[in-house]
C-alpha cells in the first residue's frame, strides 16, 4: 500500500498573532518535492525580489514565503489533515475560541467538584454519628458530622477512596494538558476562521456549516489545503472528519457487533453505553489507522490480536470498574437530581436508547446536523406511544396519588395549625421526613400518569412521520402499527430515560462482560468487513465503501440506485443511499458526478409521474398538465442542478437543488427557496429539503417493491388535517393512488 503524505498549507499572519510550527516528518526526497511543488501553485506569486524561500530543518519538512499584496502571509505545513478538519468543525459547533475555553475550564471544575464531592461524601462525612440525628430532637447538636484526619487511620475504604481520588487526580491533570494543547490548536484555528475563511467569531452563530465547508474548499486554489490533489471537495472533509464515525454507523448497520450482555435474562439486550464506545474506539477505530490513516494489515489481518485486546481492555475495566461506577453514579445524580425536581414528568420522559441514536445516524452525518434532526423525531415517538395508554395503569398510579395525596395534605394542614406537631416522631422518624417523603412520590408519580389531551391518529401515520426524522422504517412495521410486536420492538428503542441513565451507570459493571465473551465472537466478522468495504481514495487515504456513496459496489434499486449491487453488499434499510439525499441536500454546491446524480433523477421521475396522477388544485398553483410534465426518461436525463422538486401539493416549481440551501446564515431561507406549506416551518432549507427528497424516497421503495396500488380514504384526509401542523408532509403523501 503506498505511503500517503497529509501536507496541507496554513497561512499565518506574519506581522502579528501567534506562529506556530505545525511541521510534518518526511525524510524523502519525493515528499520534499511534493512539497515545493504544493507550495509553488499555492501561493502562486512571488516576493518583491522574486524569490520564493525554503526552510528545510532535519527530518521536518517547512517552508516560509511571502506574497505580494496587502497582508503579508507565512505558510506552514499540518501534518494531519484528519485533525485539522475535525478541529475546523468542533471550532464552528462549540461556536468559536471563547466559548471552547470556557467549556474546557468549566469541564474541568466539573470533574474537580465531582471527585472532590464524593470524597468528603465518602470519607470526610462521619454517617453513623449522622444516624443517631433521627433519635431526638436536640441529639445532633452535640454530634461531628466530620472526620477531622479521615487518613490516619486506613481502612479498606480509605484505600479504596485513596485510590479513587489517584485515578481521578491523573485523569485531570490529563484534561489540564488537553487543555494547554486546545488553547495552542484553536489559536490557530481562529486565525483561520478570521483570515482566511472571513468568519469572525462574533458571527459564526449567524453562518451554516455548509457555508463553513463551501468557503474551505474555495481557497484550495488559493492557499492549496490538500497538496496531494488538485481539487478539494466537501466530500473530502466530511470523509477525513466521520472517518472512524462511518465505519461504526457501517459496523451497527450491517450488525456486526455483537453487544449482547452475557448473563440470564439479559442475553439479549445490547450494550452500547458511553464506556462500551470508549472501548471501541481504542479497541477497533483507533488501533486500525496507522499515521497516514492506511489500515494496519497486521491490525486487520489477525483476529486473534483484536481478541487479546479485547480481553486486555476487559481486565483494565474490570480493575477500574468501582472507581467508575463510583464517579458515573454521583456524576449522574448531581446533573439529573435539579432536572427531576424541576420537571418531575421527566422521570416518565423517554428517549432512543443509545446504540439506536448511532443506528439513526447517517454516513457523513455530522453530530450538529443529527441532534438536530433527531431532536425533531421526539414529538412523534411520542404521539406513536400515546395512541396505545395503559388505563389500568394510569387508575392505579392515580388510586395511589390519591391516598399519598391524602396524608401530605393533613401533615401540611398540622403543620399551620401547630408547627411543633410535625416534630412528632413515627418510627423514629419526624412529620417534617413524611412531607418530604411524599411529596417527591406525588411529584414522580404525576409523571407517570399519561395526559388527558392526547392527539388521536393513526399509528401508521405516526410511524410514517417519525420516519421523515428517523430515517427508519422497516418493512415489518407497514401497516402494522397497532400490532403487538411493533409496539414491543419500538418500546426497547424509545426507552424510559431513568432506564437508560441506570443502564449507563450499570453499564461500567456490564462492560468487562461484552469485551470478555460478546465482541469476541465478532472479531473475525469486523475484520473482514474493514478489509472488504474499505476503498483508498487519493488524497484522503482509506474510508469505508459506504461513505462514498459507491452505487455501483452498494446501490440498491429498491431505494432508487441506477445500480444493482449483490444484497450482500448493500446497506441495510437503503442507509447509504438515505445518507446521499442527506449529504446533497446540505451541501448542494456538491458535484456528485453523473452516476450519483441519477438516484435524484430516478426520485424526481417517479414523483413527476406520481404527481401527473394527482388531482390539480383549484388554486392558480395548479400544476401544468400531465402531458407537459417530464416522462421519465427525460428526468433520467436532467442533471441534478437542474432537477425539479416537486411539492408535496402535486405542484411543480422548478428551482435549482443549489438555490434551496445556500443561505447566509443558520436557519435562513432565500427569497428563492421553496416553501411548501405542508413542512414544518421550523425548519430550514436544508432540513426542508432534505425531508422532502426522503419522503420521495419512502414513495418510491413503496411504489416499487412490495406496496399495492391504493386510494386514500376519507378518515386519512379528515385525521391529517388535526396533524397538519405537526409534520413535514401529510399522512396522504404517503397514501398515493399508485
Amino acid at each position: 500500500m503506498s505511503r500517503q503524505h497529509d501536507v496541507p498549507l496554513l497561512g499565518r499572519n506574519s506581522s502579528g498573532g501567534p506562529q506556530d510550527n505545525i511541521v510534518h516528518s518526511a525524510g524523502d526526497e519525493e515528499l520534499k518535492s511534493d512539497i515545493r511543488f504544493a507550495r509553488s501553485a499555492a501561493l502562486g506569486e512571488r516576493s518583491e525580489d522574486g524569490t520564493e524561500k525554503y526552510r528545510l530543518m532535519d527530518n521536518d519538512v517547512s517552508f516560509s514565503g511571502e506574497i505580494d499584496d496587502e497582508d503579508p502571509q507565512e505558510w506552514h505545513v499540518i501534518s494531519d489533515l484528519d485533525s485539522f478538519f475535525q478541529r475546523m468543525y468542533t471550532y464552528y459547533s462549540e461556536n468559536g475560541y471563547v466559548c471552547i475555553v470556557v467549556s474546557r475550564v468549566l469541564h474541568l471544575l466539573r470533574i474537580a467538584f465531582t471527585v472532590g464531592f464524593s470524597a468528603i461524601l465518602l470519607v470526610y462525612v462521619d454517617w453513623p454519628e449522622l444516624q443517631k440525628c433521627s433519635l431526638g430532637e436536640f441529639s445532633c447538636r452535640d454530634v461531628s458530622i466530620l472526620v477531622d484526619h479521615p487518613f490516619e487511620h486506613f481502612t479498606t475504604l480509605r484505600v479504596l477512596v485513596l485510590l479513587y481520588l489517584i485515578v481521578f487526580g491523573l485523569y485531570w491533570l490529563w484534561h489540564v494538558f488537553r487543555l494547554a494543547v486546545d488553547l495552542r490548536e484553536y489559536s490557530e484555528m481562529k486565525y483561520f476562521f478570521n483570515v482566511q475563511l472571513d468568519i469572525r467569531e462574533s458571527d459564526i452563530s449567524a453562518v451554516s456549516w455548509s457555508e463553513v465547508v463551501r468557503r474551505t474548499v474555495k481557497i484550495q486554489d488559493r492557499i492549496r489545503l490538500c497538496v496531494v490533489k488538485d481539487k478539494l471537495t466537501v466530500h473530502d472533509i466530511i470523509n477525513r472528519t466521520m472517518r472512524k464515525e462511518n465505519y461504526l454507523i457501517a459496523l451497527l448497520n450491517k450488525d456486526l457487533l455483537d453487544l449482547r450482555i452475557p448473563l440470564p435474562f439479559l442475553r439479549e439486550t445490547q450494550l452500547l453505553t458511553k464506556s462500551v464506545e470508549w472501548n471501541l474506539y481504542f479497541a477497533v477505530l483507533d488501533a486500525m489507522f496507522d499515521d497516514d490513516m492506511c489500515l494496519r494489515r497486521s491490525f486487520v489481518e489477525n483476529p486473534a490480536a483484536l481478541r487479546r485486546r479485547f480481553f486486555v481492555l476487559g481486565i483494565i475495566n474490570f480493575i477500574l470498574a468501582p472507581f467508575l461506577v463510583v464517579f458515573v453514579l454521583i456524576y449522574f445524580v448531581l446533573k439529573n437530581a435539579e432536572k427531576f425536581h424541576r420537571d418531575p414528568s421527566q422521570i416518565g420522559a423517554r428517549g432512543w436508547s443509545p446504540i439506536w441514536l448511532w443506528r439513526f445516524r447517517e454516513f457523513n452525518e455530522l453530530p450538529h446536523a443529527f441532534e438536530r434532526r433527531i431532536a425533531r423525531s421526539y414529538k412523534f415517538a411520542n404521539l406513536y406511544l400515546r395512541q396505545f395508554p395503559n388505563k389500568l395503569h394510569d387508575i392505579t398510579i392515580n388510586f395511589f396519588i390519591f391516598i399519598i395525596g391524602s396524608f401530605a395534605a393533613v401533615l401540611i394542614v398540622l403543620g399551620f395549625v401547630n408547627e411543633a406537631l410535625l416534630s412528632i416522631t413515627i418510627g423514629d422518624r419526624n412529620l417534617w421526613w413524611y412531607i418530604a417523603l411524599f411529596g417527591t412520590i406525588l411529584a414522580l408519580s404525576r409523571g407517570l400518569v399519561a395526559r388527558d389531551t392526547e392527539i388521536s391518529v393513526s399509528p401508521d401515520t405516526a410511524l410514517e412521520k417519525l420516519a421523515i426524522y428517523t430515517r427508519y422504517l422497516p418493512k415489518r412495521w407497514h401497516h402494522r402499527g397497532a400490532a403487538r410486536d411493533v409496539r414491543a420492538e419500538f418500546a426497547q428503542m424509545y426507552q424510559y430515560k431513568i432506564i437508560t441513565l441506570t443502564a449507563e451507570v450499570l453499564g461500567v459493571l456490564a462492560t468487562p462482560l461484552v469485551l470478555w465473551f460478546s465482541l469476541p465472537r465478532s472479531a473475525e466478522a469486523l475484520l473482514r468487513f474493514i478489509r472488504d468495504y474499505t476503498v483508498s481514495v487519493e488524497g484522503v487515504g482509506d474510508v469505508c465503501g459506504f461513505a462514498l456513496f459507491d452505487f455501483a459496489r452498494h446501490g440498491n434499486p429498491h431505494y432508487g440506485s441506477p445500480q444493482d449491487a449483490p444484497k450482500a453488499a448493500r446497506s441495510r434499510q437503503g442507509k447509504m443511499e438515505k445518507s446521499f439525499v442527506s449529504f446533497k441536500a446540505t451541501y448542494p454546491f456538491w458535484d456528485e458526478g453523473a452516476a450519483r446524480s441519477a438516484l435524484l433523477a430516478s426520485l424526481y421521475a417517479d414523483e413527476a409521474a406520481a404527481a401527473a396522477t394527482r388531482r390539480p388544485p383549484a388554486d392558480a398553483d395548479a400544476p401544468p398538465p400531465s402531458s407537459s410534465l417530464p416522462s421519465t426518461a427525460a428526468a433520467a436525463a436532467v442533471p441534478p442542478s437542474d432537477l425539479v422538486l416537486v411539492s408535496t401539493r402535486g405542484s411543480a416549481v422548478p428551482s435549482q437543488l443549489e438555490t434551496q440551501i445556500l443561505s447566509g446564515g443558520r436557519g435562513d431561507r432565500p427569497a428563492d427557496a421553496i416553501v411548501d406549506p405542508m413542512l414544518d416551518p421550523s425548519l430550514d432549507v436544508a432540513e426542508s429539503t432534505a425531508a422532502r427528497l426522503h419522503t420521495w424516497m419512502g414513495r418510491y421503495y413503496r411504489s416499487h417493491v412490495y406496496l399495492p396500488a391504493r386510494a386514500p380514504t376519507a378518515s386519512v384526509g379528515a385525521r391529517s388535517n388535526t396533524i397538519s401542523g405537526l409534520g413535514n408532509v401529510a399522512e396522504s403523501t404517503y397514501m398515493d393512488p399508485r
